[in-house]
């Protein structure tokens, strides 16, 4: 999500962020552990407005792995 709030700041960025199962894990458990919007949709990802990164560490999620 860093890299993502970087990108969205430099006006003429040529390649976006790659989001990949092989770096993240499996998209279910980066849901589980963020919420389901940190996932891409339809092949683009929004920031939210939420304050810092905008994610919010699901810690019970965490606690059980």
């Amino acid at each position: 999500m860093a890299s993502l709030h970087v990108y969205s700041t430099v006006e003429n960025a040529t390649r976006p962020h790659e989001f990949s199962a092989e770096f993240s894990g499996p998209l279910d458990d980066t849901a589980e552990f963020y919420g389901e919007h940190v996932l891409p949709r339809y092949g683009t990802m929004k920031l939210t407005e939420r304050p810092g990164l905008g994610i919010e560490l699901n810690e019970a999620a965490v606690s059980r792995d």
